[in-house]
């Protein structure tokens, strides 16, 4: 069964969310929606369930959002988020691939500037 590593830190701003895996390490920027659905993962483990408790998709877009809730699902396995159910995990298992590099000069960076987040 797969498992969510949830988010070492979680901060929302307006209609965005930030997560933060330290250990992996990643980090991601998302709608309210796509959090919610990271929250129930561990706890329904079914696109099904998820969409049915969302209660404000309509009987018309399940499917779609079932399709979307499986490709985030996927996307975040190969981000190392997920596993099969064993939480823990190595980063020589996650065969890390470095795609982002930041350098703070000042020490003072708190993601508040526009472009950021």
């Amino acid at each position: 069964m797969k498992h969510i590593i949830i988010p070492d830190y979680i901060e929302q701003r307006e209609n965005h969310v930030l997560l933060i895996w330290r250990e992996i390490p990643y980090w991601m920027i998302v709608d309210k929606e796509v959090e919610c659905i990271i929250r129930f993962w561990n706890e329904f483990k079914s696109s099904d369930k998820i969409v049915e408790k969302l209660s404000y998709i309509s009987l018309e877009d399940k499917k779609k959002k079932i399709a979307e809730i499986d490709s985030l699902v996927e996307f975040l396995g190969k981000k190392g988020i997920i596993n099969d159910g064993d939480i823990s995990y190595s980063l020589s298992t996650l065969n890390p691939i470095l795609k982002n590099f930041t350098i703070n000069v000042t020490r003072r960076c708190n993601l508040r500037c526009r472009h950021c987040f």
